[in-house]
């Protein structure tokens, strides 16, 4: 078996599926062409980037050139989110959260690009780790009933509290 590399079968795995089921999101549930372009434009690198890393882990692909995948998924993924929301950042929570979330995957994946050179630096995979942890806290941060955001825009409507 090959070296697992930044994501290893489970995350290769889940990555590729969830650039799958990109796809039904984009063609059924878009309501304009720029989410439709942000959706199939992440779902393609995310299938990319998962089926590399899958192809890597198997033995498939032995060049280490394909782990610039992950980050290109990672910048693109940050750049769809930036870009497919139509809004400035204190309109509302949504707004806010996209903008955040796209530059944090932007940030993201300097990790993966530097581990194309460095691939058993345990200071950069910590890095990325950390990283997949803000993301997570700031998905956390953003629910319905957090505390953490106001209401931020009186033109994104009335309260829901």
């Amino acid at each position: 078996m090959a070296h697992a590399g930044l994501a290893g079968l489970p995350l290769a795995g889940v990555a590729f599926s969830l650039g799958v089921l990109l796809w039904p999101v984009m063609a059924l549930y878009t309501n304009s062409a720029i989410h439709m372009y942000a959706h199939g434009s992440w779902a393609e690198v995310v299938m990319l980037a998962g089926g590399s890393e899958l192809a890597l882990v198997h033995g498939r692909l032995t060049s280490r050139w394909w782990r610039l995948t992950w980050p290109l998924a990672l910048v693109v993924t940050g750049v769809a989110f930036i870009v497919h929301e139509q809004n400035t950042w204190f309109f509302a929570r949504s707004a806010f959260l996209h903008h955040t979330l796209g530059w944090t995957f932007i940030a993201m994946a300097v990790f993966p690009l530097a581990l194309v050179w460095r691939p058993s630096s345990a200071v950069l995979r910590t890095g990325f780790a950390l990283m997949v942890v803000v993301v997570s806290v700031q998905l956390f941060a953003d629910r319905d009933v957090a505390p953490v955001f106001g209401h931020l825009s009186p033109l994104a409507g009335a309260p829901h509290r």
